[in-house]
């Protein structure tokens, strides 16, 4: 029996997963028979949805926070928030929607991050998903020479620049310091929203997560997954406080249309 209480997470046997992937999917269920053609379907698409936990669940297997990359991060970071939020380093949204480190429909899952990019090009990419931007408008303007690339607007945002320094932060920037901690780089890097959205089912990522703010990290320094030679700074509000990092700039953001055409 799974205490839904409890911080005691541990995925070392098959019996563990199990009983964590019943849990899981018994809190989140899919019973929407109607939105299937058939029975078949609805049973294939389940077993699909039970599968997919299960991997997730394994990569977790051998996780062990004792020889972790454990360090103080300090220096300038950025954050793009739309123009209309009061306070740019609160965690509020945690609760409205789930992202890398959070899966929101799982309270022993839901992590309070806040996240910051190591450059405003790192933001960018993470917020707006620029790659894809950018095929979108090649393929809007491009064929048509009399479009204007200007009629494509992010909506209002703005830059803020902080002044961080953070101590005990698990780094995940590299294969090693993943190593230390016995799980793949694809922890990290794999495409959360697709399992999210998918198939309604926490990633590994977002499980690594609570086990990282219950071991009492304040938060993990990690790989951009839009842009990889950029870093990104998830910070856990539950184990660091509410944030005070000394804001140095905030200026307008400024969508970037022409590199974006190139």
């Amino acid at each position: 029996m799974i205490d839904a209480n409890s911080d005691d997470l541990s995925f070392e046997t098959p019996a563990q997963v199990e009983a964590y992937c019943r849990f899981f999917l018994s809190v989140r269920p899919s019973d929407s028979l109607a939105e299937f053609p058939s029975q078949e379907e609805f049973d294939e698409y389940q077993n699909k949805r039970e599968r997919a936990l299960h991997a997730q669940l394994d990569e977790l297997s051998r996780i062990d926070f004792t020889k972790a990359n454990r360090q103080k991060v300090e220096g300038t970071y950025f954050k793009i928030t739309k123009k209309s939020h009061v306070n740019p380093l609160s965690s509020e949204g945690s609760n409205k929607a789930s992202t890398r480190f959070n899966f929101k429909d799982i309270p022993l899952l839901r992590n309070r991050a806040i996240y910051l990019g190591k450059s405003k090009l790192g933001c960018e990419y993470e917020l707006f998903h620029l790659e894809d931007q950018r095929r979108i408008l090649k393929n809007k303007f491009l064929p048509d020479p009399n479009a204007n690339q200007d009629d494509f607007i992010f909506p209002d945002h703005v830059v803020y620049e902080y002044e961080v320094s953070l101590d005990n932060v698990l780094i995940l920037t590299t294969k090693p310091s993943c190593d230390a901690i016995f799980i793949q780089t694809r922890v990290i890097l794999n495409e959360w929203y697709e399992h999210n959205y998918q198939f309604d089912i926490p990633t590994a990522g977002q499980v690594l997560a609570t086990l990282a703010r219950i071991q009492g990290f304040k938060g993990i320094l990690y790989t951009s997954t839009r842009i990889q030679t950029e870093t990104n700074l998830v910070v856990f509000e539950e184990n660091s406080g509410e944030l005070s990092f000394k804001q140095i700039s905030k200026t307008p953001y400024n969508q970037p249309s022409e590199w974006l055409l190139k």
